[in-house]
Parts: structure tokens; sequence; C-alpha cells
């Protein structure tokens, strides 16, 4: 085992544990909330060290096996039957958001960052977030909090454009189309909308899904 490695172990160890877990039928909840907690420990992990975890083999077991709990856990159908679960988990993962590994990321993007561009990022907080907007019963009170997030969403709508207007070709990477698909969702809650559209959100979603059209 390499020092690398080592450093994953404990975490590897878990989600392990939570990939069998997340195929019991009632444990699901419970599985996607410590998901979320293993995440955060993996995330502190690659912040905290001065290693290049990019190309780490047991980082990227780490993350491939929580998509695969994520993917055994099925969010859609787990957001759908509880919605007030899926809001608050819309509110949890747009926090996740601002954590300085990835609000650095989002700000100064390089693609060949894999860890955050190919897995983080698309599969998990993404993917996320799109399902649970998707199933969320969002109210006034919720539009009006939730422009707490403005900056968050003006950072995430930027990094799309940098890569939409940089791109000589219509193959978008993982984590652009996946901002995509969870920007689209969002600007399309009804109620939502005004203050979306006060804070010129829905205009820079509308141009960049027409770019992406050209």
């Amino acid at each position: 085992m390499s020092s690398d490695e080592g450093i994953f172990a404990d975490n590897l160890a878990k989600i392990c544990v939570l990939k069998e877990r997340s195929l019991e039928v009632d444990s699901k909840k419970s599985v996607f909330d410590s998901v979320y907690h293993v995440l955060i420990e993996f995330l502190n992990l690659i912040n905290a060290d001065k290693h290049d975890f990019h190309y780490n083999v047991a980082a990227k077991k780490c993350l491939e096996l929580l998509i695969k709990s994520i993917d055994n856990i099925d969010t859609d159908k787990l957001f759908e039957r509880d919605p007030i679960y899926a809001l608050e988990t819309v509110y949890v993962y747009l926090n996740l958001l601002n954590l300085p590994g990835i609000k650095t990321y989002l700000a100064h993007r390089t693609i060949n960052e894999q860890l955050y561009e190919k897995y983080i990022l698309p599969s998990i907080i993404f993917k996320v977030l799109t399902s649970a907007t998707k199933a969320s019963h969002f109210s006034v009170h919720d539009s009006q909090k939730l422009n707490d997030y403005n900056e968050t969403l003006s950072l995430i709508l930027n990094c799309v454009q940098t890569e939409l207007y940089s791109c000589t070709t219509s193959n978008y990477s993982e984590t652009t189309t996946s901002i995509l698909l969870f920007v689209c969702t969002y600007s399309g809650k009804t109620i939502l909308i005004p203050d979306l559209i006060k804070t010129g959100f829905v205009k820079v979603v509308a141009e960049c899904l027409k770019k992406v059209h050209e």
C-alpha cells in the first residue's frame, strides 16, 4: 500500500460499507446521509494534503464507489417520495459549492483536474442537486433565502461560460453538461423565476443554451 492509499484507507473502508448498504431497501435515506459525511471527509483529505491526488488510484476508487452508492440509492425516487428531504438536500449541496477547494476549482477551472472534473462535480454534487431540485417544492420564503446563494450560482454559470466560449467543438465536459442540466432545472422552478430574472440568472442560462445549440 502506498502512502497515498494509506491516506484514503479509512475513507475507502467506510465507502465500501456504504456501497453494500445502499442495496438495502430500508436504508436508502440513512446511507445517503452517510454518503454526504464521507464525501466531506474525502474533500477535507484532498484539500488538506499537499499531494496531487488527481491521478491517484485510491482517490478515484473512493469516488467511483461513492458514485455507485448514489446510483444504487436512486436519488430521483428517494426525493420524489420526500420533497421536504429533497429541499433540505438542495441547501446542503449548494453549501458544498462554497467549500474552499471546490470554490477555487470553479473559479480557476482546469479540465485536467480529474477528481473534480470527472467525479466530484458531475457525478456527485450536480447530479444530486439536479435530482433534489427537480423534486423540491420551493416556497416564497425559499426564493428569498436562495438569494444568499447568488454569488455561488454566478460562479457556476461563469464556469460554464468559460468552456462554452473557449471550446471549438460541441464536445463539452461532463462538468459543464451537469451544470447546465442543474441550472435548467433550477431556473424552471416557477416560484423562483421572478428573483432569477432580477439577478440576470435566467438571461445567462438562456445565452448558454443558445451557445450550446449554435
